[in-house]
């Protein structure tokens, strides 16, 4: 039995990218990415939600927990899905153990997810296999295409200022 592992999946991305292009491979992996949203929230809601809360229900910690990140706002939502610092699986997961509504987690996950699957995409469709072979395609790539590099750094500053709040707050 073939295991899809994240290194598995990461092949498919690239294969993908290769064979379909940026746009079409983006739509694919969005499609995919959409249903792991409904099969992995509803998974955690039915079956991993009522063990937690049993399991922890003598802590003040969970109850606090299951307020602080129920009460999370759409935006933060969305940004969680936008920058590539939590994967989707874990996300997905943690969003269904606690009190967020799937409308609104689906939601942020269709309205946040496609940039970052497409930048990923676009990156593995124009440096193909050659992003495994030579480590300096990318930056060669990036190089020659100013418009996408400079794209791509403001993204990453994007990711880090996420990042640098969430870790303060």
């Amino acid at each position: 039995m073939i295991e899809l592992s994240p290194a598995n999946k990461d092949i498919f991305k690239v294969a993908g990218a290769i064979l379909f292009g940026a746009y079409t491979s983006t739509l694919f992996i969005f499609i995919a990415e959409i249903g792991n949203v409904f099969i992995l929230f509803y998974l955690a809601r039915s079956l991993g939600r009522n063990f937690v809360e049993q399991s922890l229900r003598k802590s003040a910690r969970y109850s606090n927990l299951d307020e602080k990140l129920g009460g999370v706002s759409f935006f933060w939502l969305f940004l969680l899905r936008f920058v590539p610092l939590v994967p989707f699986r874990f996300l997905d997961l943690a969003c269904g153990l606690t009190k967020i509504s799937f409308r609104r987690y689906l939601a942020a996950a269709i309205l946040g997810s496609p940039v970052r699957i497409f930048w990923i995409q676009y990156v593995l469709s124009a440096v193909g296999k050659s992003v495994f072979t030579n480590p300096l395609a990318l930056s060669e790539y990036l190089l020659q295409n100013k418009a996408f590099l400079f794209f791509t750094i403001a993204y990453f500053i994007l990711v880090i200022l996420v990042f640098l709040k969430i870790r303060k707050g």
